[in-house]
Parts: C-alpha cells; structure tokens; sequence
C-alpha cells in the first residue's frame, strides 16, 4: 500500500449517507470479516441497505465467467437508478 493512500486510509471517517447504499460483494469470501463491514454501512445508510454477493473472491470476482455476473448486478442496480431518477431508490 502507497504512503498516500495508507495516509488516505487513516484520516477516512464515514459520514452517514441520506440515500440507499448498495454493496457487492463477493459470495466465496474466505473470512468472516464481511459480516462487519454490511454492518457498518448499514448504520450509515438513511434510506436502506442491500447486499448483493455474486460469485467468486475478492480478485475472481471481476474475472470470467464471474465478472458476468457482476456485469449483469451492476446493469440492474443502475436500470433502477435510471427509472427512478429524481426519486428516491425504491
């Protein structure tokens, strides 16, 4: 990890977030580490939190035949944004 980014990481404080919060994450996660982080977010998140795991780890998760998958997630996360533009994320 850079100097900038380890420095970056550090000073991060998360604020809570007045939308919906969307997390992909990877289904074949070999800790349980995972379970922490949904927590977090889901405490930052005003309007709603959702999990979606798709297959892979944390680096095959972009490759194929997974990163399909993800593709198609992302398509569907971002078709719903369009739809609901100026709305809030039902």
């Amino acid at each position: 990890m850079s100097q900038a980014h380890y420095r970056a990481f550090l000073a991060y404080r998360p604020k809570p977030y007045d939308g919906k919060v969307v997390q992909i994450m990877c289904g074949n996660a070999a800790h349980r580490s995972y379970e922490d982080r949904r927590l977090a977010w889901s405490l930052l998140a005003a309007s709603g939190f959702e999990v979606r795991l798709v297959p892979g780890d944390h680096h095959t998760m972009l490759e194929e035949p997974h990163a399909r998958v993800l593709a198609h997630e992302l398509r569907q996360l971002l078709d719903r944004v369009q739809v609901g533009v100026g709305s809030p994320v039902e």
